[in-house]
């Protein structure tokens, strides 16, 4: 995850025998542990000012868990079995943002999201997007309008887009080979995608408009 001025990239790595999270500066030298709890700490994300850290957390159960950057106080989501989050803004609401993550409070992985105020959960966890089988790996679009992920129905792994306001999610990509790991670019215009068409894992890029393909 990039930090949003573009001077740090924040990574999980096991050393030491535990996950923790660090980051190293954009133009190389060496990193610095910024985050280790008891657990695996995983796949972080930072809020677009910079002050927030979310990341996922497991011992037995995975967990999801705020850390304030500045003052280092770190408080639980709560739900038993969340992962994956991510931070997006809230449209029209600089003081808001909004953490989405997978969910199997309903037995099975779904996308749902939770909105912060402060740092602090603002009312219930609500779901995003229900689709047949179960969700996975979500980016959020840097304007907060749309929420990727891949799909995992039997042995298909497919791209998805659903708005963050809510509303039927969109099939993104159509290919029968196994697409995933969607990540938005910086401007929002293009999302770059794992596939396995050609007979190998590659990176691919599409563009995207109002999150729908766009050529």
């Amino acid at each position: 995850a990039w930090s949003p001025d573009g001077r740090y990239v924040y990574f999980s790595s096991f050393r030491d025998g535990r996950g923790m999270l660090w980051r190293v500066s954009s133009r190389g030298g060496e990193p610095v542990r910024v985050w280790g709890g008891s657990g695996s700490l995983r796949r972080p994300s930072l809020s677009r000012d910079g002050r927030v850290l979310v990341s996922s957390t497991s011992t037995d159960d995975a967990e999801l868990v705020l850390r304030d950057l500045e003052t280092g106080r770190e408080r639980s989501l709560g739900g038993e079995g969340d992962q994956q989050p991510t931070l997006g803004p809230t449209h029209g609401n600089p003081s808001l943002c909004s953490v989405f993550f997978l969910s199997n409070r309903w037995g099975r992985f779904d996308l749902w999201t939770q909105l912060l105020s402060g740092g602090e959960p603002v009312g219930t966890p609500r779901p995003v997007a229900e689709l047949e089988g179960m969700e996975s790996n979500p980016a959020c679009s840097p304007d907060g309008r749309w929420i990727a992920y891949y799909r995992i129905l039997g042995a298909r792994r497919d791209l998805w887009v659903v708005s963050t306001s809510g509303g039927a999610p969109q099939r993104f990509t159509t290919n029968t080979e196994a697409e995933t790991l969607p990540a938005g670019s910086p401007d929002g215009s293009r999302l770059a995608y794992q596939s396995a068409r050609g007979g190998s894992i590659q990176v691919w890029v599409r563009g995207i408009r109002d999150g729908r393909p766009d050529g």
